[in-house]
């Protein structure tokens, strides 16, 4: 096996409600999985190793962490997979069949993915859902917290994840924030946030996030009143 869970702590997940952040699009699933993890709610548990991950260690509050990390909730009977890294392709298969493994021994109620998927517009900022409950998907559709996704495609461990709970008759579903594709989206993190925290009834801190989110906006103004005031170059005169 090149995939491995250690445990640092005991804990009773037994009928847990497993929580999946990895980088992705936007990198949505990371950040909204590092402001779950921060709640005083979680604790760190265990960490995943991998004999193909990336060989680093994450620095947080001047202290270093293994890069995939194992949150839970008691008081929410909640297991969290944080990834700061992106799993290797060689690496995703296992990774997601080990948490299978894990969902069937402890009977976990739900598994969930967060992430994020490509914005269809340049403001775009739509919540999706998909998964094969299709009761719950209905529930969270019916309250206006997403839409629906009839044709497409999810990726990574995650995406394996949805479609292996299909096959072991798992409860899963994906929440998935429209995103910019091409850098970290803050915004996107804290649209999904929300929605998460309607859904899960969990009270989580966002003021570091919306901070972050309007820091990101007085960055990009800046730097469009810089653009606007620079002149074309004029013909060259010979």
């Amino acid at each position: 096996m090149s995939i491995t869970f250690h445990f640092i702590k005991a804990i009773n997940a037994k009928n847990a409600k497993i929580l999946l952040g990895f980088p992705g699009v936007g990198l949505v699933g990371s950040i909204v999985a590092t402001y779950i993890a921060r709640s005083e709610d979680f604790e760190l548990v265990g960490y995943v190793l991998g004999k193909e991950f990336a060989p680093l260690a994450a620095i947080h509050d001047f202290t270093p962490l293994p890069p995939v990390r194992i949150y839970y909730s008691k008081k929410h009977n909640t297991l969290l997979f944080l990834s700061e890294i992106v799993i290797p392709l060689s690496s995703s298969s296992e990774f997601a069949e080990e948490i299978i493994k894990l969902a069937k021994r402890i009977k976990a109620s739900e598994i969930m993915v967060l992430g994020g998927l490509t914005r269809k517009s340049a403001n775009a900022k739509g919540i999706y859902v998909v998964g094969c409950d299709r009761k719950r998907m209905k529930e969270i559709i019916d309250e206006g917290l997403a839409k629906s996704i009839k044709e497409g495609a999810t990726t990574g461990v995650a995406g394996i994840v949805l479609g292996l709970s299909t096959m072991h008759n798992l409860s899963s579903l994906a929440l998935l924030a429209e995103a910019d594709p091409d850098f970290a989206d803050p915004s996107a993190a804290l649209n999904l946030l929300r929605c998460f925290k309607k859904i899960s009834g969990m009270e989580i801190d966002e003021s570091d996030l919306m901070r972050e989110v309007k820091r990101k906006k007085k960055t990009e103004r800046e730097v469009l009143r810089t653009t606007s005031f620079q002149k074309p170059l004029g013909p060259m005169c010979g």
